[in-house]
């Protein structure tokens, strides 16, 4: 491990230990490219959006989803919402369907919560409707209860592009 000079070993092993890449620090006195001021607003506007992290994907030719866990607010600090982003892909860009909730707003717990399985089924336009034609893209979803629990239901969703 490399010694940055300014950090003790014990706080540096800390962050290492968290996945935090501490990539270089100015020595004291020396300006760095933010202000103090402006670090303090970063760090605000950090502490007013609520943690976030990505629990699953899927991507076909012209659908994706992204599911995405919102950990609780005071007083549901353990809890998250799940929700399910599809995205469509047109003119060579991803663009937001919709969000849609998984579950109950609070209804996963944060640190166990994780996708058991996510399967995606794409629009299909057929010229002629035999067989007939997907007129929506969805997705089914199972997620993770419990440390000892293991999946719930699978929950289904739908898009119309």
């Amino acid at each position: 491990m490399r010694r940055i000079p300014g950090i003790s070993a014990v706080l540096a092993t800390c962050l290492a230990a968290a996945g935090v890449s501490v990539l270089a620090l100015a020595p004291a006195g020396v300006a760095g490219p933010a202000s103090p001021s402006a670090a303090a607003a970063i760090s605000a506007h950090q502490a007013s959006q609520p943690q976030q992290r990505q629990i699953g994907v899927t991507t076909l030719t012209h659908f994706k989803v992204v599911l995405t866990a919102t950990r609780g607010g005071p007083g549901h600090r353990l809890q998250a919402t799940v929700t399910a982003k599809g995205y469509r892909r047109s003119a060579g860009h991803w663009t937001l369907i919709a969000a849609k909730r998984v579950g109950p707003v609070n209804g996963w717990e944060w640190f166990s919560v994780d996708t058991c399985s996510l399967t995606a089924t794409q629009f299909k336009d057929n010229v002629h409707p035999s067989p007939p034609f997907i007129r929506f893209d969805s997705m089914k979803a199972s997620l993770v209860l419990g440390p000892a629990l293991g999946c719930s239901a699978t929950f289904s969703k739908r898009w119309t592009p």
